[in-house]
């Protein structure tokens, strides 16, 4: 997988909680990014027996995506979630190996609205609004 961007450089959270490993498609309102699910930290700890990706985790990842098209888009600054919401509708985990997010931007000032769609395959299991304020 090539990442349109070194995600080094940008501001997103370094170590365990940077949530996306590559941005693989950028325009004016619309970004493509994928998150590697087999050997993510958060398995053997929770529900090691039964092991799920959290909900708090794509919603963070969601948040990651806006915040990358923000950087990609010229802003630079801190990067603040103001709201978030989201709809789940199935469970992924590592055998599902990578996630799919679809966004779709619209920037009013210093906020990105998201909308952002979680997909594993072709297959929609979340859909994610949010906010980012770069400050």
């Amino acid at each position: 997988m090539v990442s349109l961007i070194d995600l080094d450089k940008t501001f997103l959270p370094v170590g365990p909680m940077r949530q996306i490993t590559a941005v693989t498609a950028f325009c004016e309102t619309r970004i493509v990014c994928e998150m590697v699910l087999d050997s993510h930290w958060v398995y053997p700890v929770h529900f090691p027996d039964d092991p799920i990706l959290p909900a708090s985790l794509m919603i963070e990842a969601a948040g990651q995506v806006t915040a990358l098209w923000a950087w990609l888009s010229g802003q630079r600054g801190k990067p603040r979630m103001v709201k978030a919401a989201g709809d789940f509708r199935a469970p992924c985990g590592p055998n599902d190996r990578i996630l799919t997010f679809q966004g779709t931007i619209k920037k009013k000032r210093f906020l990105n609205f998201g909308t952002v769609s979680v997909l594993i395959n072709d297959l929609e299991i979340a859909s994610i609004e949010n906010c980012i304020a770069v400050v």
